[in-house]
Formats: C-alpha cells, sequence, structure tokens
C-alpha cells in the first residue's frame, strides 16, 4: 500500500520539494526493516525527484544522487531477477531522458522498459509511462523513418485511448496530448492546437501540473516551429516556466530557459 501511495504522489503532481521531505524518511525507514524489493522499486522515483529539483550529482537525466547510484542500483536487481524495480529504474530513465530533450537516448531505453501489463498488472504507474512512450515514439518520427516510429506511437496512443474509453480520467490530457503530437506530425495545424489546448485545460482542471506544463512547452515548440510565431510561443514558454516552477522542477525550468533563451529576451 505505502508503494502505491508514494508512486501516486509522484504521478499525481505532488510538489517535489514536499514530496522529497516525505519521501527520503520513508525509503530509509524501508531500507531499515530490510525490505529491498520495494526499497529497489521507490529509489528511482525519489532520485528523479532529487533530479529534477536540481540535486543529481551528474546530469538530470542520470539517476545517480543522494538516493541512488544508476549502474550499481541496475547491476542488484538484474542479478537478483527484480523486474518490477528494473522496469522501474528504466520507465524514470525514459521519463528524464524525454523530458530533458535526449530524444534519440530515450528512444534507445524505450526497448529496454517491458510493458507493465507483463510484469506487474494494474501498475499505478502504467498511464505515465505509456506516455512517455507515445511522446518518444512521435518525437523520433519527427526525425526520420517516420512510418515506423508513428505507427509505434500510433499503438501506444490506441493502448491509453482503451484507458480512457473505459472511464479511466486520469489519461484524458494525456489522450490529447498524444493526439495534438499526432496531428503536428500530419500536418493538421487546426486539430493540433486544439488537442494541444484540450491537454492544457484538462491537465490543470485534474490538478497535473506537470503534465500542464509539459503542454504548454510542447504548444510553445510547435508554434515556433510549425507556425513561426514567437508571440504565441512566448506565451507558452512563461506558462511552462510557471508550471515547471509550481511543481518544484527547477532543473527542467532552468534546463528550458537555457534550450530556448531567445524567448526570455
Amino acid at each position: 500500500m505505502l508503494l502505491i501511495c508514494i508512486i501516486l504522489q509522484y504521478e499525481s503532481g505532488k510538489n517535489l520539494l514536499r514530496l522529497e521531505d516525505a519521501l527520503g524518511p520513508q525509503l530509509e525507514q524501508i531500507k531499515f526493516y530490510q525490505q529491498d524489493a520495494v526499497f529497489n522499486v521507490l529509489v528511482p522515483y525519489r532520485q528523479t525527484v532529487l533530479n529534477l529539483l536540481g540535486f543529481s550529482s551528474e546530469e538530470p537525466i542520470i539517476l545517480t544522487g543522494i538516493a541512488m547510484e544508476e549502474e550499481e542500483l541496475l547491476k542488484v536487481i538484474t542479478a537478483d531477477g527484480q523486474q518490477t524495480a528494473l522496469n522501474a529504474v528504466h520507465s524514470q530513465r525514459l521519463e528524464l531522458a524525454y523530458l530533458f530533450g535526449r530524444y534519440c537516448l530515450a528512444s534507445k531505453i524505450l526497448d529496454e522498459v517491458k510493458p507493465w501489463e507483463a510484469i506487474a498488472p494494474g501498475y499505478v504507474a502504467i498511464f505515465r509511462t505509456s506516455m512517455f512512450q507515445g511522446l518518444t515514439c512521435y518525437a523520433i518520427a519527427a526525425t526520420g523513418d517516420r512510418r515506423k516510429w508513428m505507427k509505434r506511437g500510433d499503438a501506444f496512443l490506441k493502448k491509453i485511448e482503451r484507458w480512457f474509453k473505459s472511464g479511466n480520467v486520469n489519461t484524458v490530457h494525456i489522450v490529447h496530448l498524444l493526439r495534438a503530437e499526432r496531428a503536428w506530425l500530419q500536418g493538421k495545424t487546426a486539430v493540433a492546437e486544439t488537442q494541444y489546448g484540450e491537454a492544457i485545460s484538462v491537465a490543470g482542471r485534474n490538478g497535473f501540473v506537470q503534465d500542464k506544463a509539459l503542454a504548454h512547452e510542447r504548444f510553445m515548440e510547435f508554434h515556433l516551429k510549425q507556425q513561426g510565431d514567437d508571440y504565441w510561443a512566448k506565451y507558452h514558454f512563461n506558462k511552462a516556466l510557471m508550471a515547471w516552477g509550481d511543481w518544484g522542477a527547477v532543473a527542467k525550468a532552468d534546463h528550458l530557459r537555457i534550450a530556448r533563451a531567445k524567448l526570455s529576451a
């Protein structure tokens, strides 16, 4: 139960600084009682939080710092056959690679993330992992081999759409965001604009501040690259920075500020 609660707090957009205040002591207690299997699933989430806060010891895309050492943990859980923990590590690596614009790296991690349905049916983070899998596929489709990567992205979108149609309200904004990315690739600009707007609106209403930030950022890129519209790009740039700040993702906000420095002027 504790495992589910901790992951849900991260997934649902709880402020990262407050989350770290709770996560640190909780994981220390789990470690003290030698609950290694639970600890190894949760510690990648804590290190992700720390990386986003700006407390990583290396690049923010590497799960190494105060909480864990990526290579060492991967060795241990691989040797012990801890599949849930292994998938948790790779899922968080995928998320960080995408968030920090390392799409080629994300595409390589993609195949290391196994279907949660096979490893841990009902796993609480399955929706978010699927979102980043789909987003990664569409990002790579924009750079080459479009047919292959569109097909892969569409498979993740259809999976999430099934959850949406079955009544899962936490997937609504994800569907809108992926549909926006797909429409952009297809040159359907009006559809993309509508879907980005819906993704921002629904994520905001449902409290997913981190996904609201991401949707604003992707809409910013759409206006810059597709429309050549600096006015609306700057608007969404500022909205994204505000939302990343509300989540507490200092390192992510700094990354965006540097990557799109001209919009800060």
